[in-house]
């Protein structure tokens, strides 16, 4: 399958350098359109329906999030790309296939290409090939190793592991908590990396138990606890969050 892309981004030369990687990907893309503005993006869109937009968000005077507003249910698939990571959780919002940041990675480009395309191909199976963490991941169990005991724990019965210098505390949905003689990094290979995500060089949270994600650096559980996020690993923690 080959897809129609449109670049936005009112850089020209940063726009000359994605197209020009864009032009590495021939063997998937059929037609590429540029625009330098919302108003002239908002026209090729009308005019051509390109299966992808890769989409600046600061954009003069106005915002790639204004270009996607003028569009009830967008036919086409968004690729943000920007030199800003703090708009990450906002393309989340925004339903975006993937996040960019500048300057573009090849690699990352490929990606959310193939992404794109797998999306675009299966539209009527995605919700169905989209993992659900409620379901059989639930039924799963891991031994924890304590001082007294081999304990049995369901994996979605864990709210989030916290490392307590060599060992881990992990806290349960039943308020209690289990200290175990394993460490961190440990738990971070033995629990399903669809389900649980190390946000902090010192947590590991379970997607199920996140309620939100607070603008200073901090993730909410549906408990009320705030669990640290680091800055370096926030871009790659919302990226997992919208993978799920």
């Amino acid at each position: 399958m080959k897809i129609t892309v449109l670049i936005v981004d009112d850089e020209a030369k940063s726009l000359e350098v994605t197209r020009m990687m864009l032009g590495e990907f021939k063997s998937m893309i059929e037609r590429v359109f540029t625009a330098s503005n919302i108003d002239e993006a908002y026209q090729i869109i009308i005019e051509n329906t390109p299966d992808l937009v890769l989409l600046d968000v600061e954009l003069t005077s106005k915002t790639g999030f204004d270009l996607l507003k003028r569009f009830n249910e967008p036919t086409f698939k968004t690729v943000f790309v920007t030199a800003h990571d703090k708009y990450a959780f906002n393309a989340i919002k925004a339903d975006a296939v993937d996040y960019i940041l500048k300057p573009i990675d090849i690699d990352d480009l490929q990606k959310a290409l193939n992404k794109t395309i797998r999306m675009l191909q299966l539209p009527s199976e995605r919700s169905v090939l989209k993992l659900k963490p409620n379901a059989n991941l639930a039924k799963n169990k891991i031994i924890i190793p304590t001082q007294k005991e081999l304990l049995l724990v369901e994996l979605n019965n864990i709210m989030f592991c916290k490392a307590e210098g060599g060992y881990t505390a992990i806290y349960l949905n039943s308020n209690e908590i289990v200290l175990s003689s394993k460490d961190l990094k440990t738990y971070q290979g033995m629990l399903d990396d669809r389900l649980f995500f190390r946000i902090h060089d010192s947590y590991l949270v379970n997607y199920n138990y996140i309620k939100s994600i607070l603008n200073d650096n901090y993730v909410q559980l549906i408990d009320g606890n705030n669990i640290p996020l680091s800055r370096r690993r926030r871009t790659e923690f919302l990226n997992w969050i919208r993978s799920i």
